[in-house]
C-alpha cells in the first residue's frame, strides 16, 4: 500500500500554488484595486499581519486541535506570500543575484534536493556549514549545465 504524506507544508505548496494561479489570472484586477486608493493597499496588509499575528498566537500556544493547526498553518504560508507579493508591488529590489535566480528558478526549483539527497547520503549534513556551501555550490553547477543543455536543445528543435 502506498503512503501519503499529509503534513502541512505539502497543503502549503498545493494552496500557495493555486492562490498564486488564482493572482496571476486576477492580477490587472487586484492591483488597479489596491492602487485606487493608497489606504486599500495598507489596510489589506495591516490585516493581513494581525491575521498572521492571530494564526501565530493560535498555533504557538492554543494548539489542541491538529487539524486547526494544519489549517493556520496553511494560512500563514498564503498570507506570507501575499506579503512578498505587495511588497514587491511597492519596493523595488536591483540586485543582479535575484535576477539571475530569477532567470533560472524553474531549475533551481527543480534541481535543489539533488546535492541535498547526494550530501545527505555522504553523511554531509552533519557538518552543516560544509553541507550548505557544497549544496548550493553543486547546485549552481548543476543548474548552469542543465540551462546550457536547455538552450542548445530549445534552439536545436525549435529554431531549426
Amino acid at each position: 500500500m502506498t503512503h501519503f504524506d499529509y503534513s502541512p507544508r505539502y497543503n502549503c505548496t498545493h494552496l500557495c500554488f493555486s492562490l498564486g494561479m488564482w493572482y496571476s489570472y486576477y492580477r490587472h484586477d487586484i492591483e488597479m484595486f489596491l492602487q485606487r486608493n493608497i489606504s486599500y493597499y495598507f489596510s489589506t496588509i495591516v490585516t493581513g499581519f494581525l491575521m498572521l499575528f492571530f494564526a501565530y498566537i493560535v498555533v504557538k500556544y492554543l494548539s489542541i486541535y491538529p487539524y486547526l493547526n494544519i489549517f493556520l498553518y496553511n494560512i500563514i504560508a498564503m498570507l506570507f506570500s501575499l506579503f512578498i507579493v505587495f511588497l514587491t508591488m511597492k519596493v523595488t529590489f536591483h540586485s543582479q543575484i535575484l535576477v539571475l535566480i530569477g532567470k533560472q528558478s524553474f531549475w533551481v526549483y527543480i534541481l535543489q534536493r539533488l546535492p541535498m539527497n547526494l550530501f545527505l547520503y555522504l553523511q554531509i549534513n552533519e557538518m552543516s556549514y560544509l553541507f550548505l556551501f557544497l549544496t548550493i555550490f553543486c547546485l549552481v553547477i548543476l543548474v548552469a549545465i542543465i540551462s546550457q543543455i536547455s538552450l542548445y536543445l530549445k534552439n536545436k528543435i525549435i529554431l531549426k
